[in-house]
């Protein structure tokens, strides 16, 4: 009785122990953002960019308003620094400032900002992935193209469409790659299309897709999908066609 009483005692103090450490290291965190957050506001640009750069590892939403009013520095690179940290951040308060930031004079500062929004799932982001998908600069067409790839806002369909005529070929792969995995009917010409891209993995997320949509406009070019050179692509026809039309079979 007496040994279970002081193991009992044991483990109360293990516990009490870990209790105190981790109190203690949360409230070196909090003196630590505290240091970063002073830091913003001193006259040496090198050190408001390393403030900038670790806090955006922080991950706490304290120095979320610091690090906005860090978008309208001087100093391009801590501006580049706070769009890449705030970024990282759940927030939804710096989906306005990001916003802002697209008309930044520094290419950088406008990439980063788009690449930040692009992870957004809010319906006031859209506007300006959609403008920003015919930006002059193709790396932000890339982005976009990416991002837009992401979203399941339906919104996203026509300008993805258009995309596919970019003059840069991955702004058209990417523009494909997100179209052939959303399952809106309007893409059904565009996805049969696609069953005769010189990509296999398009051709067979074609397929796939044409059978989740399930217009059966796509019966027949699926048919002849089972005559692909690749096996995934056939596989995939032949499952899609089970979907669309139970008698494929007498068809082909």
């Amino acid at each position: 009785m007496l040994f279970k009483r002081v193991n009992s005692q044991i483990i109360l103090c293990f516990l009490l122990c870990i209790f105190i450490v981790q109190c203690s290291h949360k409230e070196e965190k909090k003196d630590n953002i505290d240091v970063l957050i002073y830091k913003l506001s001193v006259a040496n640009p090198k050190i408001r960019q390393e403030a900038v750069k670790e806090l955006g590892y922080i991950g706490d939403d304290r120095p979320v308003e610091p690090l906005i009013a860090c978008l309208k520095d001087d100093n391009l690179f801590i501006r580049r620094r706070a769009a890449e940290a705030l970024g990282r951040t759940n927030d939804f308060r710096v989906i306005e400032p990001l916003i802002a930031s697209l008309n930044d004079d520094d290419i950088f500062v406008r990439r980063i900002a788009l690449e930040a929004l692009g992870w957004i799932q809010d319906p006031r982001v859209m506007k300006y992935l959609i403008a920003s998908l015919k930006d002059d600069d193709v790396d932000i067409r890339r982005i976009v193209a990416e991002a837009l790839g992401r979203t399941e806002d339906p919104r996203a369909v026509e300008p993805l469409l258009a995309a596919v005529q970019d003059n840069d070929g991955i702004v058209r792969n990417l523009a494909k790659e997100a179209l052939v995995r959303k399952k809106d009917p309007i893409l059904v010409d565009f996805l049969i299309a696609t069953l005769k891209d010189s990509d296999p993995s398009l051709r067979e997320r074609a397929a796939g897709t044409l059978g989740a949509i399930g217009d059966k406009r796509a019966v027949a070019p699926l048919l002849a999908a089972l005559n692909d050179k690749d096996y995934y692509v056939r596989s995939t026809a032949k499952a899609a066609l089970e979907t669309l039309d139970h008698n494929w079979r007498k068809r082909k």
